[in-house]
């Protein structure tokens, strides 16, 4: 093969995998970006934590509960030996009450610098979702909105993507 050839050749290669490359940004953007969630129900709606915070799915444990503490602040729990904070996200979001059923699930979050639970319904599924995060609904109550990263489309229905550092931080 002589020099000529095989600067030709490379350069073809090049172009390829450039090409290839601008391709596969075109269709990210065009799909939008991989969203991991553990999609919980909360008072009949579906939410979804990231998945990359969820530390575990515990069934629920006795809540011992702690004098002048909020009230979305359902108590502690002793999860093998570590003393967790529970609370109650649909407090939170103006969802009313949780009451723990046979189907209720502790979802154990890490935050910065700790781990909570939060009481969920039910657990319905960890799902992969493709799109973008969109804003809340504008129409949604503030006192919802702010607990809320934003929401995305599974199939046929929206599902709020809880903002674990907002409902972390609620001081109130």
């Amino acid at each position: 093969m002589v020099a000529s050839e095989e600067t030709s050749w490379a350069e073809r290669r090049a172009a390829l995998l450039r090409q290839a490359a601008e391709t596969a940004q075109a269709q990210e953007a065009r799909e939008g970006v991989v969203i991991h969630l553990l999609l919980v129900a909360l008072g009949g709606e579906s939410y979804g934590f990231p998945l990359d915070r969820v530390r575990e799915v515990v069934k629920p444990a006795p809540i011992t509960p702690v004098p002048s503490i909020p009230e979305h602040i359902l108590g502690v729990m002793n999860l093998r030996g570590e003393i967790l904070p529970v609370l109650d996200p649909k407090r939170l979001l103006g969802l009313g009450e949780g009451a723990s059923t046979s189907e209720g699930r502790i979802v154990v979050v890490k935050g910065p610098g700790m781990a909570a639970g939060f009481l969920a319904d039910s657990v319905e599924d960890a799902i992969e979702v493709r799109g973008t995060l969109e804003p809340p609904l504008a129409t949604l109550p503030e006192g919802q909105a702010q607990y809320l990263q934003g929401q995305v489309a599974h199939g046929d229905r929206l599902v709020g993507v809880l903002d674990v550092e907002a409902l972390l931080h609620r001081r109130e």
